[in-house]
């Protein structure tokens, strides 16, 4: 479901069928509106009742700022309104790219096995450990990877997705914010995102 206002999702969500639809809190929309004005929203709906290997969802869009990338990545572990102002654990990898990348890269993600530092039992195609952290290819620049995709990817698709990304994992406690990276830095292949509040985003 998209919308030019986040105020238009909890009224619009009966469009959606039932089986599909969250319980919403209209408080968090009613801030998201404020956070991010004229921003355009998406809320992904899913029945979750049987368990299913999660497929990514490709965007195609104008950006507002066209000098940075910007990753969603407020955190409210409850339900309620994100705490600008306090720290949240996170579990997130963070990975940029962009086709006018200047430098070749070759590291590839994992293709399976066992981390050599802590034991975890890793998939394929991860480049840290869900566990730990640690980087799962012994290189010079641990934010680099090369993406291999599982799927086949249609040809008409394949210019849209990249084959390079720069990333990290963040498995710790961190100030509440979004990750906001200049896209100058990443064709440069320098990983070092911003974690911005909504005030501090242009």
């Amino acid at each position: 479901m998209l919308a030019q206002d986040a105020l238009a999702i909890p009224d619009a969500l009966n469009q959606v069928p039932k089986e599909k639809r969250p319980k919403l809190n209209r408080a968090l929309f009613e801030v998201y509106a404020e956070w991010y004005p004229t921003w355009t929203l998406a809320l992904c709906c899913f029945n979750n009742t049987e368990a299913k290997r999660a497929l990514p969802l490709l965007w195609w869009y104008e950006p507002m700022f066209p000098e940075e990338l910007f990753l969603p990545a407020l955190d409210s572990h409850t339900g309620d309104v994100p705490k600008l102002d306090g720290t949240v654990r996170v579990d997130h990898i963070v990975a940029f790219g962009s086709y006018r990348s200047q430098k070749d890269i070759t590291v590839v993600f994992s293709n399976g096995g066992v981390c050599t530092r802590c034991g975890e039992t890793i998939d394929d195609n991860l480049m840290f450990c869900p566990l730990c952290g640690t980087l799962l290819n012994g290189v010079s620049n641990p934010n680099r990877g090369e993406v291999r995709y599982t799927h086949y990817i249609p040809e008409h698709l394949s210019p849209y997705l990249l084959k390079n990304v720069i990333g990290k994992s963040y498995r710790y406690s961190m100030p509440n914010g979004d990750f906001v990276c200049s896209i100058e830095d990443v064709r440069k292949d320098i990983f070092k995102p911003e974690r911005k509040i909504p005030s501090s985003i242009n």
